[in-house]
This record gives C-alpha cells, sequence and structure tokens, in this order.
C-alpha cells in the first residue's frame, strides 16, 4: 500500500464509482449597482438576482395602505445562467427577463419558474432597461455597444456604438438613458434609436447613480464626491431629437444641488408621487430628501453600503440592497424600508463578505482566510469564521441566514477618500474557532490589529470561552490573552468527549485547557516537539490520541483519561521523505474503525496507518485547501490550475477516499474558491461538500438524496474512465491467495485469518492502555488451545487423529508424519484454533468494545 503516485496520473487513469454531483445550492451577491432588486407589477412580490439564481420574496399581510410587511418568505429560486447575473427587468404577466455577463439573457415564467425563451447575444450584458409601454422590447447593454431585441422572437432590432456600464428608461415616458463616465446619452423614442440620435449631457465629475423623476422629466445625478445635481426638465429638451447628436453642457440646463454624502453617491430613486429623492452611499446612511420644502431625514446604521434603492409599485415602501464585496462596509443583505415610520421592517440576510480590506491586510497569514465550521448536531448548518468582529451561522439548505455571533463588540471606521485604510488604523477579527460535540462551549480566537501615532503596528489575540444556553445565547466566561505569550496561535481545536481545548503556536507549543467548573478554564499543561513549530491539531475520534503537525514530522500523543498527555510522556513520530517540507493539516478520519490519518503539506498529501506507523499511500500534489469527513472516510483538497495565459484563476477540488489513492471525482471550478468544509445533511449520519465561492455562491458536492434537490447544475468535469489502478491490485492479491488454496471446500477461510491476524498481531504495537486486559483475551486462547488437542469432541477437527485414521495410510511413513504432527493433512486441522483466537482478539480489540 505504501505507494507514491502522480496526481495527474490518477486523474487519467480513475474510474467514477460514486455519483457525485456539483450543484448550485444558493448564496451569492445580494447586491449590485446594476442588478437591483425588481418589483412584480402588483407589488406582491420583489425579484432578487444573487450570484447566478434569481430568488423571489413574496409578502403576507399589510395594512390598508400596503406598507406593513407582516411576514417574508422566498417563494422560488430560478438558476439557468452559468455566469453571475448583471440586471432583470419586470415584463407584467407574472414574467421577467435577466441578463448575465455569460451573453445570455433569459426570459423566465414566474408561475413556474421556467424559462421560455434564451437569447445569445455573444456578449458580456452589463444592463437591461424596457420600456413602459413596450413589454416586448428590451434595451441591453452589451460589449461595446446598446442593442435593441424583440424579446420573443430574440433578434436584434437596432444597435449604436456606445460603451454604457448602466441604462435605464423612464418611467412614464419613451426616454432611453445610457451612462458612461461624465456623460447622460438620452434617446428620445424608437425612431431616434434607429437613427442613432442622442442627446448627450456632461457632468462635471464621474456619475454613480442617476434617477429619472416619473413627472416632470427631471433628471437626478449623483457623482463620486457625494454631490446630486438635479436636471430640470432635460427629458423634455431632447424630445423630438429624432436626427443628429446635440451636446448639452450643465451650465446651460436648469439644475439644483444637494449635497450631505462624503463619499461616491452609489443609489438614487424617486418615490411614485414624485415628491420625495432617496439617497444611499458608503456610510450605511438611507437619505430621504422631501424635494418641496427642502428637509431631510436620515436612517442610520442600516448595516451596509446602500447600493440600490428600489421603490414599490403600490404603497410607499421600498427595497434596498447593502454590501458588496468590492466595498469595505458590508452585510450582503436586502431591507425593507416604509416611507411612513422611516424604519427597516423585514430583511433577508446572506452570507457576509469578507470586504477588500481585510481581504488584503490578512492576506500573508494563513489562519486569516475565511473558514466553515459544521455544526454536526444541525444537519446544514455551518459558522462562518474570518470575518470582523462575528462569526456568521449560516444553513446551507435552506440557504438563510440565521445570526450573528458578536465575538467583539467593536464598529470600525473608515476614512472615504482611501477606502483600504481604516481611520484609526484599528481592526479586529475572528481567525479560529471551534464548538464542542454538545454545543455548549464556542471557543473563539480573535486578532486586534492596531497602529499606535508613530505608525508601530502591534497585535493582540485574546482567547475566548463562550458558553452556550438552552435558548441559544452566548456569555463569554472566561477569556486569555496572548494564550502563547507573544507567539501567534494557528490552531484550536475541541475535544470530542471531555471539556479539554487544545491550542498551537507558531513557536511550537501545544497548551491544554479544562474546565474545572462551570466557567473556570484554565491551562492545564504545556507540551512540545524540539520547537517545531505546529501548524495544526486533531484529535482521534475515541479521544485517546492527539495528532499534531510539527514542522515536517506528525507527532501522536496518547492522552490520559483526563484528555491529556501525561507529564512526561514522548510522542510517537511519523516522519516521511523529504523533510523539507512543512505538514500544514492534519486529520483523523471521521470512523472509529479506521487507523488512517491524513496529512497535507504544500506540495503532498500523506495517508497514514498509525498501528503500524507507515504511510499507507502518497500523492503529489499543490494543495492549497484540505477538508476531512466527519461522519465518514472521505476529503477534499483543493488545487490550483491557474496559468499564467488565464485572466482568471481556476481550482479544481479532488475527492479522495482515505484508503485509496484515486479520487472519486473531481470538479473544475472557474471562481476562486475562499472555503470548504463537510457539512451533515438532513439525514444526520451523511456529509456533504459545501465550497464557499469568491462571489459568496455556495456550491454542494454530494451523493445523498437530499442534497441532490438542487436549484440548479453547472457544468462539471468527470475525470475518470479507466479501471482504477488499486482495484488492480486488490484483485491481484485475492488471486494469489486463491492459486496457494489446495482445496476450495476448505473449512477454514484463509483469509479471514490471515486479515484477523493482521489486526492482531498490529494492535500490541499500539500503548498498553488502549490494548485488551487479558481477562478478556485469556481464556479464549486456553479455551481454543484446549479445543485444539481434544479427541473427536469438537466440530472443528482433531489434532491427534483417531486409529481408524492410522489404518487406513499405506506407508509408515505417513504414519510417523502425521504423529509427529508434520502432516499436511493435520496442518488444515490446527488452523481453525490460530484463526479463532485471532478473530476474538480482534473483535475485542475493535474500539467499540472498549470500556
Amino acid at each position: 500500500r505504501n505507494c507514491s503516485t502522480s496526481v495527474l496520473g490518477c486523474w487519467a487513469s480513475s474510474r467514477m464509482r460514486d455519483q457525485w454531483s456539483k450543484e448550485l445550492y444558493g448564496g451569492g451577491s445580494m447586491s449590485g449597482r446594476t442588478a437591483s432588486p425588481v418589483w412584480t407589477g402588483n407589488g406582491r412580490y420583489v425579484i432578487l438576482p444573487s450570484g447566478r439564481s434569481l430568488k423571489m420574496y413574496g409578502f403576507g399581510q399589510q395594512d390598508e395602505a400596503g406598507n406593513q410587511i407582516s411576514s417574508l418568505g422566498r417563494v422560488n429560486t430560478l438558476s439557468e445562467h452559468i455566469e453571475g447575473i448583471t440586471a432583470v427587468a419586470d415584463l407584467g404577466k407574472f414574467r421577467c427577463i435577466s441578463t448575465s455577463t455569460d451573453g445570455t439573457a433569459r426570459l423566465w415564467d414566474l408561475s413556474d419558474g421556467s424559462i421560455l425563451r434564451t437569447i445569445d447575444v455573444g456578449y458580456p450584458i452589463h444592463a437591461v432597461a424596457i420600456q413602459e409601454g413596450q413589454r416586448n422590447r428590451a434595451y441591453i447593454a452589451a460589449g461595446s455597444e446598446i442593442r435593441r431585441i424583440e424579446i420573443m422572437k430574440g433578434r436584434t432590432e437596432a444597435s449604436i456604438g456606445l460603451n454604457c456600464n448602466f441604462i435605464a428608461a423612464g418611467p412614464k415616458s419613451d426616454t432611453i438613458l445610457g451612462i458612461r463616465r461624465r456623460s447622460v446619452y438620452m434617446f428620445s423614442g424608437n425612431v431616434a434609436f434607429e437613427n442613432r440620435s442622442f442627446v448627450k449631457l456632461s457632468h462635471n465629475r464621474r456619475i454613480t447613480a442617476v434617477a429619472l423623476h416619473p413627472e416632470d422629466g427631471s433628471l437626478a445625478v449623483g457623482d463620486e464626491n457625494g454631490v446630486i445635481t438635479v436636471y430640470h426638465n432635460v427629458v423634455k429638451l431632447c424630445e423630438g431629437h429624432v436626427k443628429g447628436r446635440k451636446t448639452l453642457k450643465m451650465e446651460n440646463v436648469s439644475q439644483s444641488k444637494m449635497h450631505w454624502h462624503a463619499s461616491s453617491v452609489l443609489s438614487l430613486a424617486y418615490t411614485n408621487e414624485g415628491n420625495i429623492l432617496l439617497s444611499g452611499g458608503l456610510e450605511a446612511v438611507l437619505v430621504m430628501w422631501e424635494l418641496s420644502n427642502g428637509r431631510r431625514r436620515f436612517l442610520p446604521r442600516i448595516g451596509g453600503a446602500i447600493l440600490s434603492i428600489s421603490p414599490r409599485p403600490s404603497g410607499t415602501s421600498f427595497a434596498i440592497t447593502c454590501g458588496d464585496n468590492a466595498f469595505t462596509c458590508g452585510d450582503n443583505a436586502l431591507r425593507f424600508v416604509t416611507a411612513a415610520s422611516f424604519s427597516v421592517v423585514a430583511q433577508v440576510r446572506g452570507i457576509r463578505p469578507v470586504d477588500a480590506f481585510h481581504q488584503s491586510s490578512w492576506s500573508r497569514s494563513k489562519v486569516g482566510k475565511v473558514s466553515l465550521l459544521p455544526d454536526l448536531r444541525s444537519p446544514g448548518v455551518a459558522l462562518v469564521v474570518g470575518l470582523p468582529n462575528i462569526i456568521q451561522a449560516y444553513d446551507m439548505w435552506r440557504d438563510e441566514h440565521l445570526a450573528d455571533i458578536m465575538i467583539t463588540a467593536r464598529n470600525e471606521l473608515f476614512t472615504f477618500k482611501d477606502r483600504a485604510t481604516p481611520s484609526k488604523g484599528t481592526t479586529c477579527k475572528v481567525q479560529l474557532a471551534c464548538l464542542s460535540a454538545d454545543g455548549s462551549f464556542l471557543v473563539t480566537v480573535d486578532v486586534l490589529r492596531a497602529k499606535t501615532s508613530e505608525d508601530v503596528e502591534f497585535v493582540t489575540e485574546t482567547l475566548r470561552f463562550n458558553s452556550i444556553d438552552r435558548e441559544g445565547k452566548f456569555r463569554v466566561v472566561a477569556k486569555a490573552e496572548n494564550p502563547h505569550g507573544g507567539a501567534h496561535t494557528t490552531s484550536l481545536v475541541f475535544h470530542p468527549r471531555l471539556n479539554v481545548v487544545a491550542t498551537s503556536s507558531s513557536e511550537g507549543s501545544i497548551n491544554f485547557w479544562k474546565l474545572r467548573k462551570e466557567s473556570d478554564w484554565y491551562r492545564s499543561r504545556s507540551i512540545g516537539y524540539r520547537g517545531f513549530k505546529c501548524s495544526s491539531l486533531c484529535f482521534s475520534k475515541d479521544g485517546s490520541l492527539l495528532a499534531s503537525a510539527c514542522g515536517p514530522v506528525l507527532a501522536l500523543w496518547t492522552l490520559n483519561e483526563d484528555g491529556i498527555p501525561d507529564i512526561d510522556a514522548d510522542p510517537r513520530i511519523l516522519s516521511h521523505s523529504p523533510t523539507n517540507e512543512y505538514i500544514t493539516s492534519v486529520s483523523f478520519t471521521g470512523s472509529t474503525e479506521s487507523p488512517l490519518v491524513i496529512t497535507s503539506s504544500s506540495r503532498c498529501v500523506h495517508v497514514w496507518n498509525v498501528i503500524t506507523g507507515s504511510v499507507w499511500w502518497s500523492a503529489r500534489m499543490k494543495v492549497r485547501e484540505f477538508a476531512a469527513d466527519p461522519l465518514g472516510e472521505n476529503f477534499a483538497v483543493i488545487v490550483n490550475l491557474a496559468t499564467a495565459a488565464e485572466s482568471t484563476p481556476q481550482c479544481a477540488v479532488a475527492i479522495f477516499e482515505v484508503s485509496k489513492p484515486v479520487p472519486k471525482r473531481v470538479f473544475r471550478f472557474k471562481h476562486d474558491v475562499l472555503a470548504m468544509s463537510f457539512v451533515p445533511v438532513e439525514t444526520g449520519d451523511q456529509s456533504a461538500l459545501v465550497l464557499l465561492a469568491k462571489n459568496l455562491e455556495f456550491i454542494v458536492l454530494g451523493e445523498s438524496e437530499s442534497v441532490r434537490q438542487t436549484r440548479a447544475r453547472t457544468e462539471s468535469r468527470n475525470i475518470a474512465d479507466e479501471e482504477d489502478e488499486l482495484d488492480q491490485i486488490e484483485a491481484a492479491e485475492i488471486s494469489d491467495d486463491n492459486d496457494h488454496k489446495k482445496n476450495e471446500e476448505e473449512d477454514v477461510d484463509f483469509n479471514v485469518a490471515l486479515s484477523a491476524s493482521r489486526r492482531a498481531l498490529s494492535a500490541f504495537e499500539l500503548p498498553s492502555h488502549i490494548l485488551p486486559s487479558l481477562t478478556v483475551t485469556g481464556p479464549k486462547y486456553l479455551t481454543d488451545m484446549i479445543t485444539g488437542i481434544r479427541h473427536g469432541d469438537g466440530d472443528e477437527g482433531e489434532a491427534v487423529p483417531p486409529r481408524e485414521d492410522l489404518q487406513k495410510l499405506e506407508s509408515d511413513d505417513e504414519k510417523d508424519q502425521l504423529l509427529s504432527g508434520k502432516s499436511p493433512r493435520i496442518s488444515k486441522q490446527r488452523q481453525p484454533f490460530t484463526t479463532d483466537f485471532l478473530k476474538s482478539f480482534a473483535d475485542a480489540f475493535a474500539p467499540e468494545k472498549k470500556s
């Protein structure tokens, strides 16, 4: 079994044995500059673009004015695009059209979620607009031109060469707007568009948001300096202009300015009556401008940068989207606000993004990356670790936000001139977390980075022990600042049965923390191995061993009844060649019967047999991420496939069975993967692999029926067409065993005897407290030995032949061989004694029968 093979060779020669599928299950960014939510005509449903899917939400009871929302629930999820959705528009009659960067526009029937038509444009589509009275035509910004397409026929009627990143249509006019940098292009009707005639309005700064007044034709423009300029009656100036091109300077147009935002105005919208203008930006404050008297109202602490505002067709409520991973503050949410109370009445939360600032400042630290921590008690629930100040609990199967667990009560302020730099140079981030088996404790490690007035950076780590009551409330019961002195904490694990926590550091120390009373945690012991950096820790399934990755070696520590090693205990060292490859991750399998442990480095994966102390198998590959199944014998690795010629990074996920060096399945992804973890499915006895992509979508790889209820399917790369190399080796071994058998009808199963003997003999290499006691094996040994030498009292054969058998022998030599015990005919009869004893010893050694 000690074979080293190239992973590319495995992928090319493997045979797919398990029907693993790749499924887009949910998530995605709910916010975008052009992908704003759209209301249906009756105002009962809102369609939200989220990554590659459309999510439709419905509302329950309302008051007489149609403002209050008493219940909010997702009605349907539509997924067919293979790239992110950029815009969506309502067509009436319960239909809508969506556009994507995959170059297609799709017409949807919202009643059953079916696709009525797919229009392939061939270029990435950035935006779409629909005129009020012409629902059969759509204007799209694709490539470097604006096209008018006939939806039902799927053909382009006219186009004009303008590279616009945003287009919009007038609510009650036939005017089409195109936005490009500092200019607004206005087309008055279909005739002007066909003649390529437009009116160009030049602004003095880069335009970031626009809105058309529903009645008087005014145009509100927000720029990068936070100034809102309202150009009055600008739509009437371009009406009737159907030939030629005309340029309007902002000085020649009647205008009024409003200024409150300190940074770019990201969203603008008029209410249905046109008497109120709504604006939002990076400040996470929604501003209501009353145009009649100039008053302002503010709704602060929205939760993220306001990227879009969509008024409801009926009533005075509106939907806003907050946050995006392109900005420094955001929580990726859809919120509903009423104008009467000017408050948030309902919200839909997605996976919180890791903003650009934290991605850049923590890029050098492995532990600073985002990770998924599954809750084994609740199927589908995972904790998103690696966010500033909090841990997010998310239900992957239902695609729902559950809670934000506040670890550190700290607000982050950002300057808007340089959005990548905090105003005070301070940031706090939760980098490690682990849950107890019963879910009563959550232990975290958060890191505070700050700069003094002399621009000197200092780092403070805090180990926090949080108790969780039956109602799900969290409370900090103990904490320790800088648990490893000045060294960084690299790993944090919880004992599977006891209230014991182990932490490791970059300087090689391993600390054990125990619960003395209800809330009294203390450091019980500190160990290490020759000062090697310890990068990863893992407890065995039964809690009898602790595996630590100490530089290039794997150290196995035997634990006592208290879950910690003895004072003078020495670890068992497993080393491989070459020794300059440092182990980055270590994990036991989820099965209690398997003696295998997996280690990964930046260049190789090793599977060790802890009983024999040898490498079971290994494979050379550049591993970036690693995850093991806590409920099975599978593990997964992420391998980068990006080359210098590829513009976007690509990666592959290979899923292995721990006992075989050939992957079950390999999947290739165009988007980068931030984190992955095995999450229990609804049945609770299986797990599925969940991948969190950089675009905040999570993808499920699994073989369970509950996981296969997908909302969309994407292309997957099937690697495996030929026979498995390991299967051929096993078949050859079985064939050799059959050749050595002298009689096929023997009463003894030599394969079972060989397997039992290997298990029994290898067991003697384990520590003495793990071996079964003599009170279990001794009586069975004596009973089998006595049974083996009796004359004809048992059914298993006789060690000494009776007299009638001797009379049948013709030669004296055969009689002498039989009586002396050297005859081949008696070796078969003595075998049951050995087989039965080794079977009993192996059964007694089984982990589930240990006391």
